[in-house]
């Protein structure tokens, strides 16, 4: 019997089979011995006329009952094809995971990978049917950890770990995510895989410098693997723009700092100076920096003409509430007034009222 030829289409973002390529679910069978045996030829033939679920019932029984582990892996294999050709993802999932640990070596295990690629892109991008479609990122996130697993080593490997390591940004996995990165620059060091990763690190920090009370650490963390990526490419853009950004949190982060102490609540003259010294001085580039030189000259009680004085509703300053958990406000007090309060930050107690932490220059 002529192998048939049982092929429909699929998106995938990563791995070998690229958006839009059909997936030929005859290749695999090609030249196969088992695919002469009589009772394969008749499940294939259920296949054939569009009776998948049948077909795959069919294919489970042969693998249950040969002796012949050839036949046995053809029909495992056939049987997962037959779920994926209903979109039976789940059962699709379990068949393709139990040929490829099964019979590495008489299945086809790269057919059984790409499969499993393909159902993880499904539950990513909500291809898949029911009342629960749409919410199966966590099961695409476990599949990627199940495939990297089986296959911990190879170009489509670092596909892989790149694809889960976006996935766990996704859902906010974010040291999950780091440990991938860091993971895919020592098993692939000196490959593009790594270099993506870097970036894609670098990128990670400053996100969480800008979201996060640990500005300072993790924007020097973006800055560090921005700098290692340009040791291999000075012009790297994606770098060359970390950087910059990490020197904009650097200026906002300390005039910030300024502000808090030049406010009437905490007043310290001489520390503001610092921090606004520090961003005239490190970033004369930036917004921050001219009105650090206001600031400064205020300071040191220097008439300053009150045009050239930035309105402080203007001010990039986020309102109290929203930059210190916990923090209350007496309405009733005067605008630089405020009510103290111990603030919790999971496991210790932060400085009061300060919305970031302060490292002291």
């Amino acid at each position: 019997m002529k192998h048939l030829f049982l092929c429909l289409t699929a998106s995938v973002v990563c791995g070998s089979l690229l958006a839009a390529d059909t997936v030929d679910f005859s290749a695999w069978r090609e030249g196969r011995a088992a695919a002469a045996h009589p009772d394969i030829q008749q499940a294939e033939s259920l296949a054939a006329a569009g009776k998948h679920k049948k077909a795959a019932r069919a294919f489970a029984k042969i693998e249950k009952k040969t002796a012949d582990e050839a036949v046995a892996a053809y029909a495992g294999l056939a049987r997962a094809d037959a779920y994926y050709q209903v979109r039976d993802h789940f059962k699709a999932m379990d068949a393709y995971k139990s040929a490829v640990s099964r019979y590495p070596q008489s299945g086809d295990y790269t057919h059984g990978l790409n499969m499993l690629r393909l159902i993880a892109e499904d539950f990513a991008q909500a291809r898949t049917k029911g009342f629960f479609k749409g919410f199966h990122k966590e099961d695409a996130r476990e599949l990627y950890r199940h495939i990297i697993g089986l296959a911990p080593f190879g170009e489509e490997t670092g596909k892989d770990m790149l694809r889960l390591a976006a996935l766990e940004r996704e859902a906010h996995e974010i040291n999950e995510a780091i440990n991938t990165y860091q993971l895919i620059l020592k098993r692939f060091a000196g490959t593009p895989r790594a270099e993506t990763a870097r970036l894609e690190l670098a990128e990670t920090f400053l996100t969480e410098a800008r979201n996060t009370r640990d500005t300072i650490r993790l924007a020097e963390a973006a800055e560090l693997h921005a700098e290692r990526a340009l040791r291999e490419d000075p012009d790297q853009p994606e770098a060359l723009a970390i950087k910059q950004a990490v020197k904009k949190i650097y200026a906002e982060y300390y005039h910030y700092l300024g502000e808090f102490y030049a406010g009437k609540a905490h007043y310290d003259a001489e520390t503001a100076a610092r921090y606004f010294t520090k961003v005239k001085t490190d970033f004369p580039e930036s917004a921050e920096a001219a009105d650090a030189t206001l600031q400064l000259a205020m300071l040191s009680g220097e008439d300053i003409p009150e045009a050239a004085i930035t309105p402080a509703d203007t001010r990039k300053v986020p309102d109290p509430e929203v930059a210190v958990p916990g923090l209350k406000i007496d309405e009733n007090a005067a605008p630089d007034d405020v009510v103290p309060e111990t603030i919790i930050d999971d496991s210790q107690p932060k400085k009061h009222l300060l919305p970031i932490d302060d490292y002291g220059l």
